[in-house]
């Protein structure tokens, strides 16, 4: 338990020390809140019919129900594998380069 007291007290004098970081952090993760909410809110409004229009009447792209998962799921583990491969490339690159030979470069 002093552990945590002493971790406690070393955390608040950090913020003390250097205030701009903590709000900097918050400020970015309310920024992304905001922007996930935005994201949802405006998707929602897609799945709602628009007053005095027939559900029936209107043309899907591609044939795809708004809630067709094996379609959501199917575009999601694209966007992902896609993600990780664009990862993976310049993290392979950066791992067969030699440090010492890249410091005595520069």
């Amino acid at each position: 338990m002093s552990q945590l007291a002493h971790d406690l007290r070393a955390a608040i004098r950090n913020i003390r020390r250097r205030p701009l970081i903590p709000i900097v952090a918050v400020t970015i993760l309310a920024l992304g809140l905001a922007a996930c909410v935005a994201v949802f809110t405006y998707i929602n409004g897609f799945q709602q019919s628009f007053p005095g229009v027939e559900a029936r009447g209107l043309v899907r792209v591609f044939e795809v129900e708004p809630a067709d998962t094996l379609s959501l799921a199917g575009g999601a583990f694209v966007l992902v594998l896609a993600a990780l491969l664009a990862a993976y490339f310049p993290t392979h690159r950066a791992a067969t380069v030699d440090p010492v030979a890249a410091l005595r470069n520069e």
